[in-house]
């Protein structure tokens, strides 16, 4: 599996692609939503699973989602944030039904987390 993992905060990037690692990922990270945009529209890069922070300085994890997915339509979501649910979904960040990852997080539940994202969808 190939997951785009996209941060702002570097640690909680460094960790979180060291543990996809452990799962057997292969990882591809990007700092901001803008940077992972443009990995996206690279030919030859194929992202099975989108693991992003939902709030971030320049656009939301959602916005940006929208934008990767029209290059990357097979890719499933899986959104990670520290903020309450409610507050993620009052600013409008992710949608109401998308799968939501608690911050701080396990290798258990992150293995969890994802098995059920690529199950279901985005």
């Amino acid at each position: 599996r190939t997951t785009l993992l996209v941060d702002d905060d570097d640690a909680v990037r460094d960790i979180t692609a060291l543990m996809l690692r452990r799962l057997g990922h292969t990882v591809i990270t990007a700092s901001d939503p803008d940077e992972a945009i443009h990995l996206c529209q690279q030919p030859g890069i194929v992202v099975d699973l989108i693991l992003t922070d939902v709030i971030m300085p320049s656009m939301n994890g959602r916005e940006m989602v929208r934008s990767i997915l029209s290059h990357q339509k097979a890719a499933k979501v899986l959104y990670m944030s520290g903020y309450p649910a409610d507050v993620v979904e009052g600013r409008g960040a992710v949608d109401a039904d998308a799968r939501l990852l608690r911050k701080p997080f396990a290798l258990d539940a992150l293995r969890e987390h994802i098995g059920k994202a690529m199950l279901a969808g985005t």
